[in-house]
């Protein structure tokens, strides 16, 4: 059996797999801190790291959907991963490290001692919440490497070749069918209130990322869907409490006219008369989804939110199904 190590707050590690956690783990956390966690490249071909929130609770986003309170960030502007909060619980997204080749050398000569990189966890002490987490990180190469720790050899070597992401991805699924979700998606309703002084959004504000899927090789076209039993599983744009119950997260409250808050689904179709046909724009939002398929590959999803989240009433993000299957369209 693999160890693999837990690191608290303040310390670095150059290990392929380890775990975060909070103070007082597996207890919850009160008071307010800030954690600095340093991870090393294990190793110079190491170019991403695969952060999954195993459980992941913060102080929620504003209703305005900031991340003002608590946050969870990486510091660095170069490496363009969102600043995000909430509940990620289940959630994973990468940090894509550039490969320098001339840094081997030195690699070499300083035993891997690379500047490290910061995942910090900030929590307020003005707001009164049990934060808890557990976030295991996983170096990944962009090539086969040797790997002195042997014990560990198989696994690391597994995830380098199943979960290597491309460019560009902050998330990478590898499944032919699963489901994704914005981040800090639930069915509940948020419990904040907006500007306005009403319900706010789930949604967290300036976001701009791309969803990855993994296409099998016997596979030719993706479907995406909504679960059956979640009626807020599309709630991106508008106000939830306007319409009616019994229409929420169908087509006929989706829309293609967006500017503000949309994801992006690259040559999509939807049924018209039990025919797959082209819609007229990639974009979709407001707060209902028919299903759409893409013949596109490779298979991604943009996620875009604005910086203002306050007219979106009670929305909660997105929760959708996907499958691959065999024949184009």
């Amino acid at each position: 059996m693999i160890s693999v190590e837990y690191v608290n707050c303040g310390n670095t590690t150059d290990l392929d797999v380890v775990m975060l956690t909070n103070p007082n783990y597996p207890n919850g956390y009160r008071n307010g801190t800030v954690c600095n966690y340093y991870i090393r490249k294990s190793h110079h071909h190491v170019t991403q790291l695969r952060v999954e929130f195993i459980y992941f609770s913060l102080a929620p986003p504003t209703g305005d959907g900031l991340c003002t309170r608590d946050y969870i960030s990486i510091e660095s502007d170069s490496l363009n991963v969102p600043r995000l909060c909430g509940d990620l619980s289940g959630q994973h997204y990468y940090i894509h490290i550039p490969h320098i080749p001339k840094y081997k050398r030195f690699f070499k000569r300083n035993h891997g001692k690379f500047l490290p990189l910061n995942i910090k966890i900030a929590a307020s002490s003005s707001y009164a919440f049990t934060r808890r987490w557990k976030i295991r990180v996983i170096q990944i190469s962009h090539r086969r490497r040797k790997i002195d720790h042997f014990r560990r050899l198989k696994l690391v070597h597994n995830h380098d070749v199943v979960f290597r992401a491309p460019l560009n991805c902050l998330q990478y699924f590898v499944n032919t069918s699963g489901n994704i979700q914005s981040f800090n998606y639930d069915s509940s309703v948020s419990s904040q209130f907006n500007s306005l002084g009403v319900v706010g959004s789930r949604q967290i504000a300036n976001l701009n990322y791309n969803i990855c899927i993994r296409q099998d090789p016997l596979m030719c076209a993706i479907i995406y869907s909504l679960p059956t039993t979640d009626v807020f599983s599309f709630t991106l744009t508008g106000d939830v409490t306007s319409v009616a119950y019994n229409i929420l997260g169908t087509s006929t409250v989706q829309s293609q006219a967006c500017t503000t808050d949309y994801i992006t689904i690259p040559g999509q179709m939807q049924q018209v008369g039990g025919v797959w046909t082209a819609m007229t724009s990639n974009l979709s939002c407001g707060l209902g989804f028919a299903p759409k398929l893409s013949n596109i590959k490779p298979f991604t999803i943009n996620v875009v939110t604005d910086a203002n989240e306050t007219p979106d009433i009670g929305n909660r993000g997105f929760f959708l199904n996907y499958r691959q299957q065999f024949t184009c369209v």
